[in-house]
């Protein structure tokens, strides 16, 4: 059964009905699932599997997410070409291993 209820944040359809919203590391229902025994408030079994975002709040939030995900990826990419362009200039004795640190903000640099 399709919820009537615009929850102003977001949740999520299960595999066995009801409404789950992310807290404190677990899925709880927010709407009873159509099994016996579980009720609202509840933690979804970890085995259970999320149906998808059930508002424009949690698709809000799938956005997000991917778009950190790809922000992330672009981000690694940039630092290992980074680290790949100045290990190879240092090999080459174009620059030095302490001009290459000083790229570097030097709390990130002492170990």
């Amino acid at each position: 059964m399709a919820s009537t209820t615009n929850y102003p944040f977001a949740v999520y359809n299960t595999q066995c009905g009801g409404l789950v919203l992310w807290v404190n590391g677990s899925y709880v229902f927010v709407e009873k699932p159509d099994v016996q025994g579980l009720y609202v408030g509840d933690i979804m079994p970890s085995e259970w599997v999320i149906g998808g975002p059930a508002n424009d709040a949690a698709k809000q939030a799938e956005q997000a997410n991917i778009q950190r995900r790809e922000d992330q990826r672009e981000f690694d990419a940039g630092i290992d070409t980074l680290f790949n362009n100045l290990d190879d200039l240092v090999t080459r004795k174009k620059i030095s291993g302490e001009e290459a640190l000083s790229f570097f903000p030097k709390e990130t640099t002492t170990w």
